[in-house]
């Protein structure tokens, strides 16, 4: 099963966890956000 170079990245990143860090609007502390691909 042939697959496009885009799915191949998908792939190889499905189960890394990723952490975002931002600061909101209306408040000063930091959200960590942690979210897992597919």
């Amino acid at each position: 099963m042939l697959l496009s170079p885009v799915k191949k990245i998908l792939v190889n990143m499905c189960g890394i966890v990723k952490k975002t860090v931002f600061t909101t609007k209306y408040m000063d502390r930091k959200i960590d956000i942690y979210y897992i691909l597919c």
